[in-house]
């Protein structure tokens, strides 16, 4: 009985293994421990292209910042529907006293991300504990579907300047509560806390988020079956 069939599907499989371990790694699989400083969010109004939001937190002042620290303030424009990122801004207020505004129009988790400079009193504004947003690039804000996703976190060690263009890091650390597309991984939300266009309070308090990777077993068993043609094919054009 000729065995070499059995030993080539067997091999087949043990490269298409090998095969779906390195798609999860492309894929941006995650393990590993988020730490921030958690800054509650007391309101956030918003009203046409407007958005104001109370922090508990003092823009006037950078010792909550400490000498490493650096204050991140995700809003992100989301469709309830589809759970789509339309639009998101990233604000920065840095050790050195610097406040920097970045934003795009789309999901930077589905799209090619294509940040822009904003600029003081055009886009934002800053004064004591409150910041004000003007949009007006992003014309689908009063859509009634579209929430507001508001989210402030002290990062460490993390250095943003004018010519920033890669906020990768900054949205790794804010995994936990951003809508990630479908084939992306799954993220334990229990943590998290959002405000929306609603009135909402939350505590401040220090947060450590575990990121996981997601299941891929329907891939495994997609690529066995291709290996598995794809030897009979051979096997049969061989006989």
């Amino acid at each position: 009985m000729n065995k070499k069939p059995i030993y080539l599907i067997i091999m087949i499989l043990l490269v298409s293994y090998s095969l779906l371990a390195g798609v999860s790694l492309t894929q941006g699989s995650i393990d590993s421990q988020l730490t921030f400083n958690e800054i509650n969010i007391s309101d956030v109004f918003q009203s046409g292209p407007y958005t104001s939001i109370i922090l508990d937190y003092n823009f006037s002042t950078t010792a909550t910042l400490g000498a490493s620290g650096i204050l991140a303030i995700v809003i992100a424009y989301i469709n309830q529907s589809s759970s789509i990122i339309e639009a998101i801004e990233l604000f920065f207020h840095t050790p050195s006293d610097e406040y920097l505004l970045f934003w795009m129009v789309g999901d930077p988790f589905r799209e090619i991300q294509q940040w822009n400079l904003g600029n003081i009193f055009e886009h934002f504004q800053v004064q004591e504990n409150q910041l004000d947003l003007t949009l007006i690039e992003y014309f689908n804000i009063d859509d009634p579907t579209i929430e507001i996703l508001v989210k402030a976190r002290i990062l460490e060690d993390i250095t943003i300047s004018f010519q920033s263009v890669d906020f990768s890091i900054i949205l790794e650390n804010f995994y936990d509560v951003l809508p990630l597309p479908s084939w992306s991984l799954s993220y334990p939300t229990k943590t998290s806390t959002i405000s929306t266009s609603k009135t909402t309070s939350t505590s401040a308090y220090s947060s450590t988020t575990t990121a996981t990777t997601s299941d891929l077993t329907p891939g495994l068993s997609f690529i066995t079956i291709l290996g598995i043609i794809f030897y009979q094919l051979i096997y049969r054009k061989k006989q």
